[in-house]
């Protein structure tokens, strides 16, 4: 909650801060470059746990762990598997 909270807070700041400096060109290159930032942060954490999920798959139902999403076997999971039940 509070990274949420300070996130939007600083957001707003730099927003209100582009726009009295620079006008409204200034907000949409500040929206753009949060885009890519968070996309190249997405991209790099993806490509860390590819690694992973690809060398072994089986050890993931090892451990008790659904292979696709690394959660506890539930009753909705087929133990073993990667199936899931409906």
């Amino acid at each position: 909650m509070t990274c949420t909270f300070l996130g939007g807070s600083a957001g707003s700041w730099l927003g209100t801060r582009a726009y009295v400096q620079l006008g409204w060109g200034a907000v949409c290159g500040l929206i753009a470059l949060a885009a890519l930032l968070a996309l190249a942060a997405y991209l790099v954490g993806r490509r860390g746990r590819q690694g992973d999920r690809d060398a072994s798959p089986s050890r993931s139902a090892q451990r008790g762990e659904h292979p696709c999403c690394r959660v506890p076997f539930c009753a909705t999971h087929k133990k073993g598997t990667g199936q899931v039940t409906r």
